[in-house]
């Protein structure tokens, strides 16, 4: 395995850790361009916010539904009188004006109830959960030039993102496993590993994804994304794969709930504090009862809705695997 060191996605990925983003709002929608020529710089300051809270809205939505669910929705239409409803804040994260126009790089900030009421009216499901924090592995075959795919990545961190992730210090040419980036892993808090794997075939680019985790004994393929044309596409369309993986795994279509016994093992009370948490933490699991609580173990019931595949996906975000057993379900806590 040929393994290339960049301190400078390094030292992104230190920054990212400092803000303690893993579990981010994913109701800021950041980086909106806006570009406004009006008669006066208050008219056109004022137009380009009303474009950014339509844009941020529909940014949004793109994040936290899927795009069938969207195409189902024949009426929905986000105009600015919506989007402003919708809108809890516009910040400035640049600017510049001159007597007529208005540039900037704004970042909206959306009111979370608002939201799931406006998406209530269209029936529709969403998922506004983040998946763990992932450590990002570039990876190269045949035909990219590592230094171009290492560099793609570098100050794209986005805490808001629905799959959010830490860039690697390190590119790989070759496959790369979860013993080889556990170290990296455990520095930024991340429980898992993401490799993304660009191929060039042609004039395009395409990007193979992997999941690596302590507890798989290889690495698990996600999917492909592409093709793309440049590699900050590629890039930029991973990105948006992984929320569609993690999408497609927690929107729950089902109705009802389901009523389950589990046994929670545990070697520390450090152990025991992370099962209560991501049980109390999940939007999934409701009327929680702990009997029979001992040093390493207790039993534990609830009720959840959707899928059991569901509820283990988002109790692993929480840092403890659901296994099911011959007698019935286990909670452990993730072991690093």
């Amino acid at each position: 395995m040929n393994r290339f060191v960049r301190y400078v996605v390094a030292a992104v990925s230190m920054l990212w850790l400092a803000t303690g983003a893993s579990f981010a709002d994913v109701y800021l929608v950041k980086g909106i361009a806006v570009d406004v020529t009006a008669e006066n710089s208050i008219q056109a300051r004022a137009t380009a916010f009303d474009q950014a809270r339509v844009i941020g809205a529909n940014r949004l939505l793109q994040r936290i539904t899927t795009a069938e669910d969207r195409a189902n929705a024949k009426a929905l239409y986000i105009n600015s009188s919506i989007a402003a409803r919708l809108v809890a804040a516009v910040d400035v994260q640049d600017e510049k004006q001159s007597a007529t126009r208005y540039l900037g790089l704004l970042a909206v900030k959306f009111d979370e109830r608002a939201v799931k009421a406006f998406l209530r009216v269209y029936d529709m499901p969403f998922v506004d959960s983040q998946a763990s924090l992932a450590l990002m592995v570039p990876e190269v075959d045949s035909g990219v030039n590592p230094d171009e795919w290492a560099s793609v990545w570098e100050n794209g961190s986005d805490a808001n993102v629905l799959a959010p992730f830490v860039v690697s210090e390190a590119i790989y040419l070759n496959d790369v496993n979860w013993e080889d980036i556990a170290s990296d892993a455990y520095n930024v808090s991340a429980q898992r590993g993401v490799v993304a794997r660009v191929k060039q075939v042609g004039l395009n680019y395409f990007v193979s994804l992997y999941d690596l985790r302590q507890e798989y004994s290889s690495r698990m393929p996600l999917g492909t994304a592409g093709p793309f044309l440049t590699l900050e596409e590629a890039k930029a369309g991973s990105i948006g794969y992984l929320e569609d993986v993690w999408k497609t795994q927690n929107i729950v279509r089902v109705t009802g709930e389901t009523s389950v016994s589990a046994v929670a093992r545990y070697s520390s009370q450090q152990g025991w504090v992370s099962i209560q948490k991501a049980l109390k933490n999940s939007r999934l699991i409701k009327n929680v009862l702990v009997e029979k609580v001992s040093v390493r173990g207790a039993d534990v019931s609830f009720s959840y809705a959707g899928r059991p595949d569901q509820l283990a996906a988002e109790l692993r975000t929480g840092g403890v695997i659901l296994s099911s057993e011959q007698n019935g379900w286990s909670l452990e806590p993730v072991a690093y």
